[in-house]
């Protein structure tokens, strides 16, 4: 039952926190000119401390809602969610773009990503018992 709320709410959770990205989902699920797709977006995109507000507001929602049922008291879940933030710097004579990963884990998930070079780095701390931090 966790596993099922955490499945259905997590995600809604996350753009209800972001508004910016459920406009963006929206308009690109239907067919519209690039102008009235464009209407829903802010002219100033998520910042990466928004989309990390955004995952923390998420997980933070979700498990109190958890916690708050109390014949849930003895299950548990895992999830994982990965966003990537873009930015594209204007600034001359170089403009560039940068990609942010951001990662945030619930229980024993783990999120790797391999690179070009065919190194896999870590994205998430796994949550275990004799972590001082956790």
């Amino acid at each position: 039952a966790v596993s099922k709320y955490l499945r259905q709410n997590l995600y809604a959770n996350l753009q209800a926190a972001l508004p910016a990205l459920t406009s963006l989902r929206t308009s690109s699920s239907t067919n519209h000119s690039s102008e009235e797709q464009n209407k829903g977006i802010s002219k100033h995109p998520p910042s990466v401390q928004d989309y990390k507000k955004a995952l923390q507001s998420a997980f933070t929602k979700v498990n109190k809602e958890v916690q708050r049922i109390s014949h849930w008291s003895y299950q548990g879940s895992t999830a994982v969610a990965i966003l990537f933030h873009t930015h594209k710097s204007t600034t001359l004579p170089s403009p560039k773009t940068t990609t942010t990963i951001l990662a945030a884990n619930a229980g024993d998930s783990r999120a790797i990503i391999g690179t070009s070079n065919h190194k896999s780095i870590d994205l998430i701390i796994d949550h275990k018992p004799n972590n001082p931090t956790e």
